[in-house]
């Protein structure tokens, strides 16, 4: 595999795993935002909804293993999966016209009650993408020094995504079907 090539899956990859380990703390220092935001989001009663949040956290931890060329496979396709699984639910509740209060997926302050803007469903899909081009592609291998050169682009496209996340959120950005 091509240099370039190694090293763009290897910046993929952190940021994946910074966007995991934000995603997992995020349930765990807001729960009772995060768990409602799962009920409302499955339809399931709370018992089997705080079941499932806590295995998407889990999982959400797990999946921080996509940041080392060892284990990125492991890492990638339980990311893939629940970014997956995530934008299908979300999508549903938007094909469907259903609003979602909170989606849970926001650092910042809560969506409003209307319905759910594309551009969350848009984000988990392309979250998954990247987690499924991570574990198809063969991995190449990077130094030491070039992983830690990579940490910053990654670290740049993590704020990058956190703006979006804050700019995402404000009703006048919001897209409306």
């Amino acid at each position: 595999m091509a240099p370039i090539m190694s090293m763009l899956l290897q910046a993929a990859a952190f940021l994946l795993a910074f966007v995991a380990l934000a995603s997992c703390l995020h349930k765990f220092l807001k729960p009772a935002r995060t768990k409602a935001a799962t009920v409302a989001l499955t339809g399931m009663p709370p018992a089997f909804a705080h079941l499932l949040w806590l295995a998407a956290a889990l999982l959400e931890a797990a999946g921080t293993l996509v940041a080392f060329p060892e284990t990125r496979l492991v890492g990638a396709v339980l990311l893939a999966v629940l970014w997956s699984a995530y934008a299908v639910a979300l999508g549903l509740k938007v094909i469907r016209g259903e609003p979602l209060g909170d989606c849970g997926c926001s650092f910042g302050r809560t969506a409003s009650a209307h319905t759910l803007p594309r551009g969350v469903t848009f984000r988990a899909a392309a979250l998954a993408t990247t987690a499924w081009l991570l574990a198809l592609l063969p991995g190449g291998v990077v130094t030491a020094l070039e992983a830690a050169m990579l940490i910053l682009p990654a670290t740049a496209f993590f704020l990058f995504y956190l703006a979006a996340d804050q700019l995402g959120g404000r009703p006048s950005m919001e897209i409306r079907p």
